[in-house]
């Protein structure tokens, strides 16, 4: 697997991925209109969820396989093809953000998202705060990983 920035041409296969993961992951977890709201605006092809940060890629010859978004010490996404899942996919691009982010990383995640809760602390990084994200005006009940 190659990483690189993304390229403003990935933003429609990105939301392809944050689509499938919101489908697919979600929709156990939060209110199926959520899971509409967010795919379709997902469907716009813009990388503007993650501000200004950097978004990266985990290439696979010519597909992506997963990608990281940073901003400062924040990591905002990161997603995985599920056919990549156990592959390391998710760590190598999750040592990139760490390193991106530096020693004050931190993220959301829903709480009931226990995949990537596990996955998180085993990067060292540990629940901090609970909280109510707002995503188009739905709650959501997250938690807050740090290190």
């Amino acid at each position: 697997m190659k990483l690189r920035a993304a390229l403003p041409r990935d933003a429609g296969e990105i939301a392809a991925i944050q689509s499938d993961a919101w489908r697919l992951g979600f929709a156990s977890m939060v209110p199926q209109d959520l899971v509409g709201a967010w795919t379709g605006y997902l469907t716009t092809g813009s990388l503007h969820p993650f501000g200004n940060g950097l978004v990266t890629v985990a290439m696979d010859g010519r597909r992506i396989a997963g990608y990281v978004a940073t901003e400062k010490a924040r990591l905002w996404a990161l997603f995985v093809r599920p056919e990549y899942w156990g592959k390391a996919v998710g760590q190598q691009l999750f040592e990139g953000a760490d390193k991106a982010c530096g020693p004050g990383i931190y993220l959301h995640t829903l709480r009931g998202n226990i995949r990537a809760r596990r996955f998180f602390e085993r990067q060292g990084l540990r629940a901090v705060a609970e909280i109510n994200d707002l995503y188009f005006n739905f709650e959501v009940p997250s938690l807050v990983f740090a290190r």
